[in-house]
């Protein structure tokens, strides 16, 4: 919604220009008007004052009003106050209320001036709105009903996931994770396919858990792809445009074009082509564990690309029922769309949610919202959320060492991904720093490092176990001759790993 015709002022212009020492950020905490469960089971609003992505102020107004101080919201029942920044008249907390259905969802807000005066009220009524987020530029009214300026917030409205489903919801952490199956750009097998996800977990490989990236088609089908659109150049298509058989007939015509540069075993597979993300479920061994990322691009991108995008409840939704099928597989979410996340986070509360973030290093990422272009954002938001952690691009963990700390007191788990995955000594030097899990490209190299280690550590336990059989066979010796105890064995061990004391406790017990 655009500012209101009959009133320009200069205070639209962002933060940075009106106040160069302001900074723009996402609220830390919310002020709910209604009971609010884990799981929400009624239509919630969420009004964020001021629009954080621009840096607009919450209320514009002409300078011959005092500067304001706090906004006064209620939803005809419940009211509460929240104070507006001075510098930048953006707001540290968000609001939200709930209601039997969303056309009865109101929010009304009143601005006071630092003199504790009433400027003019807003209302925000989600049966007049056209969309389910978004900006909202709102006049301003006094009590003679005159427009004395804007009311700016950033809105969203998550409906409640209708589905009713029993499931384990297991919040396994996996040590390795393969990257759309067997990695990014697999020369043996298409990556996103159930053939990358059967060859990256086949057995004997240590690996049992993979991640793939879901769109949602237009007439509502989970796909597992990774880009936004399907198709070479000019005759590429948009996903979330076409139906399932338009995208599938895209992908067969794409794969035909260029199958001279990209020749392997699967090429003829029915396992090598682009799978629903029900047909995955299926197909996949049920010990196999999933990390869902559910894509949604940035408005730049939308807007670059003329994407065509789903409404985000209607995505989560569909995705939500179709992994619901699934019930005892593990399962974890991820996006890089702040707004996802929070809807997978209150629409269920039995499978775990991740926000991915690289800063803005990637050309798909926001360049707006402060949730996602920074990591402090990122972070921030994570812990205020809920959320079970963050997926970092690698070099972002590299580069600050101490941010795995940070998360982790924040009760948030680390996963990273990235090309610094595809090395050993990077890899390695995240395991020092405490990093959960590693989502890679290069499956074989860091499944062989890692069970390599692990073939070292059994070794030992394997030579301890020895070592204890023989003292056993000592101590027997002595109870039956009453004789001297006689030389101990050979116990060399790794120092670094056991100590003599550990051999004799494990040898004793």
């Amino acid at each position: 919604m655009s500012p209101p015709a009959a009133f320009v002022d200069p205070l639209l212009l962002p933060v940075s220009d009106q106040m160069p020492d302001a900074k723009t950020f996402w609220p830390t905490c919310g002020r709910c008007l209604t009971p609010k469960e884990i799981v929400i089971t009624k239509p919630l609003l969420r009004a964020v004052l001021g629009d954080p992505f621009t840096g607009t102020r919450a209320a514009l107004w002409s300078s011959t009003y005092h500067q304001p101080l706090s906004a006064v919201l209620s939803n005809n029942f419940e009211s509460t106050e929240i104070a507006l920044d001075p510098k930048s008249g953006l707001a540290h907390q968000w609001c939200e209320t709930q209601a039997e259905s969303v056309e009865e969802l109101e929010l009304h807000v009143h601005i006071v001036d630092s003199n504790g005066c009433f400027i003019g009220h807003a209302s925000i009524i989600a049966r007049e709105l056209n969309d389910l987020n978004g900006v909202l530029y709102l006049p301003l009214k006094d009590f003679d009903d005159s427009v004395v300026g804007t009311f700016v917030c950033r809105y969203t409205i998550i409906l409640p996931f209708q589905n009713t489903f029993k499931c384990n919801g297991s919040k396994v952490i996996p040590k390795l994770v393969g990257h759309r199956g067997c990695g990014a750009g697999n020369r043996q097998v298409r990556e996103n396919t159930i053939a990358s996800f059967q060859l990256a977990t086949q057995v004997g490989s240590g690996v049992n858990f993979v991640e793939l990236d879901v769109h949602l088609t237009a007439d509502g089908v989970p796909v597992v792809y990774h880009d936004y659109k399907v198709g070479h150049g000019s005759r590429a298509v948009s996903i979330n445009a076409c139906t399932y058989d338009q995208v599938l007939e895209a992908f067969h015509e794409m794969v035909s074009e260029n199958c001279d540069s990209f020749v392997h075993e699967y090429s003829t597979n029915a396992a090598d082509t682009l799978p629903t993300l029900k047909q995955v479920l299926r197909e996949l061994d049920p010990s196999v564990g999933i990390l869902v990322e559910i894509k949604y691009p940035p408005d730049l991108v939308k807007w670059t690309q003329k994407l065509v995008i789903p409404e985000r409840n209607q995505l989560v939704d569909i995705v939500l029922a179709t992994v619901c099928e699934s019930e005892e597989r593990c399962i974890s979410f991820l996006s890089f769309d702040a707004d996802v996340c929070s809807m997978l986070r209150v629409k269920q509360a039995s499978w775990p949610v991740y926000l991915l973030n690289s800063e803005m290093r990637e050309s798909y990422n926001d360049t707006e919202d402060p949730r996602t272009t920074t990591v402090s954002g990122a972070v921030s938001y994570a812990q205020n959320e809920n959320l079970s952690g963050l997926v970092f691009r690698a070099d972002l963990v590299l580069e600050n060492e101490e941010l795995v700390r940070t998360c982790h007191d924040k009760g948030l788990a680390v996963f990273t991904y990235g090309q610094d995955n595809n090395d050993v000594q990077q890899v390695d030097r995240q395991v020092a720093c405490g990093v959960d899990c590693f989502i890679t490209d290069s499956l074989p190299l860091l499944s062989a490092h890692f069970g390599l280690k692990e073939a070292e550590h059994l070794s030992v336990l394997q030579k301890v176990d020895s070592l204890a059989e023989q003292l056993l066979l000592l101590a027997e010796q002595v109870a039956v001759n009453q004789t001297t105890i006689p030389e101990y064995p050979d116990l060399s061990y790794p120092e670094e790993l056991y100590s003599r004391n550990q051999i004799l406790h494990r040898g004793l017990a």
